[in-house]
């Protein structure tokens, strides 16, 4: 397997606060990654799988794709991936063969609901159902049937890979998702914990037509990532990244409060702190 380097861009410099100590630049990467998301749709829905729910509507879920395949075989040549006990994957449409393939090469994967909506979910190999791998892998199942895990119970789990879709990934190893930052809050969640094992490494998996040569703006929470894989091949990205925190402020009270495991760190801390 060829990988490919590139070198780290200014893309990934993040962005400062406004000098009124504002969150007016976090808002500003926010705006430049939208823009460059959604200028990927005409290409992307040539080659995605309409979702059945919400067809071609990008803005509310990461779609599957020609090749996604390939993708998920890739990633199993990985050394890190070899290498991994525990892998964290995101609930997303393009990485259900993967989620799959974790769980059938013996591994415990780890997954969080639709929008964090009922926390996290672990899955170790001996606590397959009757349809295997296969059912164990989809969100109707891991949704509705495997036990929520609570965050704290995450502590130790040693996650040493992490793989997420992605709307577009730019230069530097910049991943664009939905817009909400799901992502990277679970990267921060799991940080903080202590669920991630030394050096992990972060996958993104995406089609070639996502993967843009452009520089834009990231904020202070957005995870880059180490890897870019596409039907066509490995991309590896030379990436520093500084241990995940939840950025309190930019969190809403309610939308805080619609995720167990953000409700659970704060009490947490606030418990540590007391």
């Amino acid at each position: 397997m060829v990988i490919r380097m590139t070198s780290l861009t200014d893309a990934t410099s993040p962005a400062r606060p406004a000098s009124d100590g504002s969150v007016g630049s976090v808002a500003e990467a926010k705006a430049a990654q939208d823009a460059l998301r959604t200028r990927v749709w005409p290409a992307l829905r040539q080659v995605a799988r309409p979702h059945p729910l919400l067809g071609f509507d990008f803005d509310n879920f990461i779609a599957d794709f020609e090749g996604s395949g390939t993708t998920a075989e890739l990633i199993r040549e990985l050394p890190a991936y070899r290498a991994a006990h525990t892998v964290f994957v995101t609930p997303d449409e393009s990485t259900g063969l993967l989620r799959q393939r974790v769980l059938e090469d013996g591994k415990t994967l780890v997954v969080t609901s639709f929008g964090i909506s009922t926390g996290f979910r672990r899955v170790r190999p001996d606590q397959l159902p009757d349809g295997g791998a296969e059912q164990a892998a989809t969100m109707d199942w891991l949704h509705e049937v495997a036990p929520v895990v609570r965050l704290a119970e995450l502590a130790g789990a040693g996650v040493s890979l992490l793989v997420t879709g992605a709307g577009a990934v730019a230069d530097g190893g910049v991943r664009l998702g939905k817009g909400h930052g799901y992502f990277d809050l679970e990267w921060a969640m799991l940080s903080e914990i202590g669920a991630l094992a030394d050096d992990p490494v972060v996958v993104g998996v995406v089609h070639d037509c996502q993967r843009l040569a452009v520089r834009v703006p990231v904020a202070e929470h957005d995870v880059p990532l180490d890897l870019v894989v596409t039907p066509t091949g490995v991309e590896q990205v030379a990436v520093h990244r500084s241990p995940g925190r939840v950025l309190w402020p930019l969190l809403t009270v309610a939308r805080a409060a619609g995720m167990p495991p953000v409700v659970e760190l704060a009490l947490l801390r606030a418990g540590a702190m007391s």
